[in-house]
């Protein structure tokens, strides 16, 4: 009768060891953070779990701004800087949120849809806005793909 019991009990313990060990192919969204504590975060999220070279991909930006912005850029820079790898997308703040100028306070929420090309293994992403090079919010994120880059 004791080894019916610890059978059982070993195949629980074992379950539970399992299913406890994080998996590998298990999906992760891909996260941002603040960029810097001096300047104002940017909430971000895309439209897939990650980003594929040569594919679109929808970027949803919101926040609440700290300040008057009436007139301002608009970015996503990709870059590697132990390889040199650089790609951005920028455009008029007022081109991509229809509603500017944006009030101190208010919040804002827009969408942006680019297609990033020759994307390397690992790269970073900032997501921002800013004037005269002052940033008013921006998001970081450091992203690792198994995929091995595209060769040219």
């Amino acid at each position: 009768m004791k080894h019916p019991i610890f059978a059982l009990f070993f195949a629980l313990v074992t379950t539970s060891v399992i299913n406890a060990i994080p998996h590998g192919l298990s999906k992760r969204a891909t996260q941002f953070q603040q960029c810097s504590a001096l300047i104002p975060p940017l909430d971000v999220s895309l439209s897939s779990d990650s980003i594929v070279s040569d594919q679109d991909v929808t970027f949803t930006v919101s926040g609440n701004a700290t300040t008057d912005i009436t007139e301002a850029t608009f970015g996503i820079y990709f870059y590697d800087d132990e390889t040199g790898f650089e790609q951005s997308f920028k455009d008029n703040l007022c081109n991509v949120y229809k509603s500017c100028p944006i009030k101190k306070g208010a919040a804002f929420d827009f969408q942006v849809t680019i297609k990033p090309v020759n994307l390397p293994t690992a790269y970073f992403i900032d997501v921002y806005m800013f004037k005269d090079n002052i940033g008013f919010h921006c998001a970081r994120n450091y992203t690792y793909s198994d995929q091995p880059p595209l060769s040219e």
